[in-house]
């Protein structure tokens, strides 16, 4: 859940700090009130594809900010796996740079960008016109089923998980050796094949140098 947002040099946007509440949050004014920019920054923020041009003009970076309240308990466990530590929230900082070298960080960790953007695709959804729902996703769905479930499902899920990656595992580790025997016989079939052909041509010592001498 996003609590707070900072944004800095933004387009228009020079700096502004949004506090949200746990509730339904509006955001409202008339047309080029800047409504757009606040959710383009927040796609930004999560992960999403950046530019030079989102930069305030006059400056050579701008900075994006969120402070997160971790409640979901699968994306917590999520973070804790990574070695993130959710306990008193979660920062997300993303500066872009005129020069291109755009930074990522997660509690203040400098992070890459795939990592970064796989956070926090975790953290928001952003719905816009004619746009597909992530809740049309049967895997979404899934998600939302396990954690209405709780700790108690979930600790099964993950080891259900665990175990069904071992299977893989196994499975692969047979498939391999399968391809392995499979090349071993006919590698076995070929050398046979060649032994039985120098076998048939009667070859003699100094077959060559006679052969060259007539």
């Amino acid at each position: 859940m996003l609590k707070q947002l900072t944004i800095k040099n933004f387009v228009l946007i020079e700096q502004i700090t949004i506090e949200l509440d746990n509730a339904l949050n509006v955001l409202t004014g008339e047309t080029g009130a800047g409504k757009s920019l606040i959710i383009e920054a927040i796609g930004l923020l999560i992960g999403q594809r950046a530019s030079s041009d989102f930069i305030r003009e006059g400056y050579e970076k701008a900075y994006i900010e969120g402070f997160f309240e971790v409640v979901n308990i699968e994306v917590r466990n999520y973070l804790e796996d990574l070695g993130i530590d959710v306990l008193e929230g979660l920062v997300l900082g993303r500066e872009l740079s005129k020069n291109g070298k755009n930074s990522c960080r997660i509690n203040g960790r400098l992070v890459p960008l795939s990592l970064y953007g796989e956070v926090g695709s975790k953290l928001v959804d952003i719905h816009g016109q004619n746009q597909e729902l992530t809740l049309l996703s049967t895997a979404k769905q899934m998600n939302l089923l396990d954690n209405f479930g709780g700790e108690q499902i979930l600790a099964h899920k993950k080891i259900i998980s665990k175990l069904y990656q071992e299977i893989k595992d196994i499975s692969r580790i047979i498939n391999e050796y399968q391809v392995f025997n499979d090349n071993k016989i006919a590698k076995l079939e070929f050398l046979e094949y060649q032994i039985d052909e120098i076998k048939s041509a009667c070859l003699q010592v100094n077959e060559e140098e006679e052969l060259l001498r007539e």
